[in-house]
């Protein structure tokens, strides 16, 4: 998972040392956002090149499609102030889950229009169409996941600005802990989904479709 990145000014508030209550309970917004990625086509490497830059790439390979699935998330502080104390928590939490670019790489040697680069282009595009598919489908269980972490929280008080920004880094970094382990299922997930068009089986499928190669 990426940096959490969170903005919080806080040092203009006024901190009591008085007699304390304690902090009134919120529940913060939740705002998800999904992005399937822009594929982007590149055809003027060979299969050295793959291997070269994606190391443990198959030295069969004639196509390849690569796709990193970003994770990001930030906030807005809840601050509710009173004459006796100054309580903090979160008050949105906007998760962004999704691709930036999904590079599809296709042997230089095999031209648009011709057998081979048809052929390796919908192989490849399954492989596009397997990461974009995970993200609607897990998107559900992602916003449950999410209502149910979010719900745990509970705004503490805080006397100095450190303090407050220290509360917000700990509610941020309990909703990871609670997030991480669908990410991960996530990942296993598309892994084994591409793995089972990328068989022997499969390629001898695949190699069938056109005369020559």
């Amino acid at each position: 998972m990426k940096k959490i990145y969170i903005s919080l000014i806080v040092s203009s508030l006024f901190f009591s040392s008085l007699s304390w209550a304690i902090c009134p309970k919120n529940t913060p917004n939740i705002r998800i956002t999904a992005s399937q990625g822009s594929i982007k086509y590149i055809t003027n490497m060979a299969r050295k090149d793959f291997i070269a830059k994606y190391p443990g790439t198959p030295n069969t390979t004639l196509g390849l499609t690569v796709a990193n699935l970003q994770v990001k998330m930030t906030g807005e502080p809840n601050i509710s102030q009173t004459a006796r104390q100054t309580c903090v928590g979160l008050k949105e939490v906007n998760f962004q889950i999704g691709y930036d670019n999904i590079l599809v790489y296709i042997h230089k040697d095999y031209k648009p229009g011709s057998c081979q680069y048809r052929v390796v282009k919908d192989h490849e595009n399954y492989h596009v169409n397997v990461h974009r598919q995970a993200i609607s489908f897990f998107k559900p269980d992602i916003e449950t996941v999410l209502r149910k972490a979010v719900a745990k929280l509970k705004p503490e008080r805080v006397n100095s600005s450190n303090q407050a920004q220290q509360v917000v880094n700990k509610q941020f970094a309990q909703i990871q802990k609670e997030i991480a382990p669908l990410l991960n299922h996530i990942n296993v997930k598309i892994r084994e989904k591409n793995a089972a068009i990328d068989t022997p089986e499969s390629y001898k499928a695949t190699s069938k479709l056109c005369k020559s190669w």
